[in-house]
């Protein structure tokens, strides 16, 4: 009877978050330990409310808010479509159930999706932990433990910055860069998912994976160092094809569209790839290779090439 009884106490709290989940706790995450410092936003809870999502930051200031009963929380809501409303919620006692979201992990519920990353805040100095949420319309905000939110739209992804000789900087909100910027981060297919969310499509050999977005991006995750799980692959280039894409070599930008004529006179062709021109460069294999590239079909540029070269060679 005592060995059965041991078992049994046990199985209770294995069991206790499903009790919950079946008593009415709707879906949700939570996201603790965001902040690098004390007073940030330590702990975000995101939840489903009716249609909508909303996201709790606790730890960031509410400002201008006040309570009759509970304390003021910065919160975020997202409709399934349409932007995002930040405002605050009185709160005397928050659900503990839901399961953590890791970092580069992703939540994905109906036409909502959520990731967490770790970057660095802009303007602060340090490093936080980010959500990131978006619905169908691509719209949707960021929260961090610097107690931050902002609100994000579909734009974001699609923009490039890059360095004449030091190449590809940052691509669709990812930092590439690392301090000091010669440095390189290695990107993982894992972090690109929770960042921007999944892509539409995939193909995959060992060591070798190909990622499509339904916009016009691709990425080309790889490793020369033995590794064959995709999710753990590092980012080895990207294309950049169709309408709205901006990159942003120095102080020069270009577009998807733009007539050739916009191409810097500095700009090299690219002997390998008919039409291409080369408009930053960095080191590589105690040289230099071409970072990324502009590719001019018709007289204007239809996609543009990046190479990172995450992949270990």
């Amino acid at each position: 009877m005592r060995v059965l009884l041991w078992i049994s106490f046990p199985l209770a709290l294995l069991l206790a978050p499903t009790t919950a989940a079946a008593q009415g706790q709707p879906p949700g995450f939570k996201a603790t330990s965001l902040a690098p410092v004390p007073g940030g936003g330590d702990v975000a809870e995101c939840h489903m409310d009716g249609q909508v999502l909303r996201c709790l930051l606790y730890g960031a200031e509410a400002e201008g808010a006040s309570c009759d009963a509970g304390g003021p929380v910065l919160r975020m809501t997202l409709p399934p479509k349409g932007p995002a409303r930040r405002d605050h919620a009185c709160v005397d006692e928050a659900f503990h159930g839901w399961r953590e979201l890791g970092r580069n992990r992703s939540w994905d519920h109906e036409s909502f999706h959520c990731g967490r990353y770790y970057a660095a805040a802009p303007g602060v100095v340090g490093a936080s932990d980010v959500v990131r949420c978006v619905n169908a319309s691509d719209r949707g905000f960021t929260l961090d433990g610097h107690g931050t939110t902002r609100l994000v739209s579909r734009a974001f992804r699609k923009r490039v910055a890059a360095t004449p000789r030091r190449g590809v900087v940052s691509v669709a909100g990812l930092p590439i860069a690392g301090v000091p910027r010669s440095m390189r981060r290695s990107v993982t297919s894992n972090e690109v998912d929770a960042r921007i969310g999944p892509a539409d499509s995939y193909d995959a050999v060992p060591g070798r994976c190909h990622s499509r977005w339904s916009d016009g991006l691709e990425m080309v995750f790889a490793s020369f160092a033995g590794d064959t799980r995709c999710r753990r692959l590092k980012l080895q280039e990207a294309t950049l094809s169709g309408e709205g894409w901006r990159v942003r070599v120095g102080r020069r930008v270009y577009r998807t569209g733009d007539s050739a004529a916009r191409i810097s006179s500095n700009a090299r062709r690219y002997r390998r790839w008919d039409g291409a021109f080369a408009l930053a460069s960095m080191p590589f294999a105690g040289g230099r290779t071409p970072a990324v590239l502009a590719h001019v079909s018709k007289g204007r540029i239809d996609r543009f090439f990046l190479f990172i070269g995450g992949a270990g060679d």
